[in-house]
Formats: C-alpha cells, structure tokens, sequence
C-alpha cells in the first residue's frame, strides 16, 4: 500500500538495497568493454577506481553512448542528403571509434535498417510549391510501376546541386529539367517528352505534336 512504501523509504537503509559487491572498472579499462560490462550486469552506471579500490569517478551509459548516437544522428542526416538528391548509399554503417570490444552488446544497436532501391533512369527536378508541377509528379507516380523516375524537390533543405549535374535551385526553377542515368541533362518539352516515356506516358506528347491539337 500507499502507506507502506511511505514506511518503507523512510526507515529503509541504503545498505539493505545496495548491489555488492560493487561492478567497477579501472581507468585504462575500453570503452567497450566498459560497455560490455554495463550490459552485462544489466547497470546503468560504473565506479571508476584505483589499484586501491578509491573512487576516481563514475562513467554512465550516456558518458558511452552519447557520442555514438551523436555520430549516428550525423551520419543519418548524411545519408538524407543523398536520399533527397537520388544518389542512394550502396550501404550503411557506423563507425564505432574504437568500440572493439563490444562482443556482449546487441548486435542491432548500431545498425541501421536498410531498403534497397530500384536504379533509376531519369530524375526529375521538381518545384515542391507548384500545384502544376506536384500533379504531374503525381501522375507520374501513378504510372511508374518499375520505379524509372527518381523524383527530387528542389525546395528540400538538403537539396545539393553537386549531386545533380551542378543544377542550381535558381536553374531548376527557371525550367523544368531532368537528368539521365549517364549525366546528360535534358530541358523545356524535351524533358518533359522523355518523363512522358519513362512512365508509359509518350503516347500523350505525340498527340499534342498533331496540327490539330498544336
């Protein structure tokens, strides 16, 4: 009840609940086996002491693993980068700084999950604010079954023209271009045509070449 466990921390001493003895480790101890021993025992934290058993200090979870999801964060943000701009990492990995000695941590801590993606043909450099430009994105999505068109938002924050032949945004936006598997850059109704083909959509393009709808 309510009233015992106010009775209970009120009379209770440290040394009835302490671990002993206690998991320590040395000064010169890894980092990783610092953290091998942490998962071990299932502890938070770890006295640091001396040949003599004094206090030099305590090291935390967080003190070990901080920097690592610091690293992990940054090279998420990498790798988003070149999500955004189509330039899809093979892999993905952490460099563990000298964590070598991690042979009790689990293995799916530091991993990360990875998607394969189909390779594209073209890309489309796209005006993320323009309704025009969003409804043929959407209507080439709809029909892009094999996942030929690599669609690319030139108002994403990560945009990066020196993954996308050098486009800068201000080039994207004064008109629509794409670009080829090998590099070449294609612009105006060229581009459009060759999105219009890639999506099973050339059909469209040829008609309004006909006198009568031109």
């Amino acid at each position: 009840t309510r009233k015992d466990y106010k009775s209970f921390f009120e009379t209770s001493k440290v040394r009835q609940v302490m671990s002993t003895p206690p998991v320590c480790v040395r000064p010169h101890a890894r980092i990783g086996e610092a953290a091998g021993v942490m998962l071990a025992y299932k502890v938070h934290r770890l006295p640091v002491v001396d040949e003599a058993g004094s206090l030099l200090g305590i090291v935390s979870r967080t003190d070990i693993f901080q920097p690592l999801l610091r690293k992990k964060e940054s090279i998420m943000g990498s790798e988003r980068r070149l999500w955004i701009n189509g330039s899809f990492p093979d892999n993905s990995f952490v460099d563990l700084d000298g964590f070598d000695s991690l042979a009790s941590v689990e293995p799916d801590f530091f991993s990360f999950e990875e998607t394969p993606m189909a390779p594209w043909q073209v890309k489309y450099l796209y005006d993320g604010d323009c309704n025009l430009c969003m409804t043929l994105v959407n209507m080439l999505k709809r029909r892009d079954d094999e996942g030929k068109i690599c669609f690319v938002n030139l108002r994403d924050p990560d945009y990066d023209p020196s993954l996308n032949e050098g486009i800068t945004f201000e080039q994207g936006m004064d008109t629509i271009h794409v670009i080829r598997e090998d590099g070449s850059i294609l612009t105006g109704p060229v581009a459009l045509q060759e999105l219009y083909d890639e999506a099973n959509l050339g059909w469209i393009q040829r008609i309004m070449q006909i006198p009568v709808f031109s």
